[in-house]
């Protein structure tokens, strides 16, 4: 029985699809972490330390936004670079 072999190309593909996956599950993540924030925001009633945990909130997600994005430009840059060789 002969092993069927993934050549580079399925392996680029696995990779970006998997990266793909995540980029969407980590900006949906972020979307309702936004949401809890302003929530949060709204039922602060002035409490100091409720307003910074909705402030802690919403820097997490914008966060997970820029790693989100750059994942995908550092996935993208490194197929690049390895089909150029």
């Amino acid at each position: 029985m002969k092993v069927p072999s993934l050549g580079s190309q399925d392996f680029y593909n696995v990779i970006d699809n998997l990266v793909d996956w995540l980029f969407g599950i980590l900006l949906v993540g972020a979307v309702f972490v936004i949401i809890l924030a302003a929530y949060k925001f709204l039922t602060s009633a002035g409490d100091v330390d409720k307003v910074k945990e909705a402030r802690n909130l919403i820097i997490y997600a914008l966060v997970a936004i820029v790693v989100a994005f750059l994942s995908e430009a550092i996935v993208y840059l490194v197929v690049e670079i390895l089909h150029q060789s």
